[in-house]
């Protein structure tokens, strides 16, 4: 006997399961995709090179 089971049900509904497009057109995957660009644009801001060439921080001269 499993502790999670992962496979397709019949009773779930379509906008959380994906339906027929399968988990990828799930409002699950959505949710997930717009917390790991989240996390991704903070760890971009946060720990992206000072001065370099082409950005904001960069000298003019």
């Amino acid at each position: 006997m499993a502790l999670f089971s992962l496979g397709p049900s019949d009773d779930a509904p379509d906008w959380l399961t994906g339906g027929d497009f399968g988990i990828e057109g799930s409002a699950t995957a959505t949710v997930l995709l717009l917390v790991a660009v989240g996390v991704a644009w903070r760890y971009y801001q946060r720990y992206q090179p000072r001065g370099v060439v082409g950005t904001p921080h960069a000298a003019h001269g």
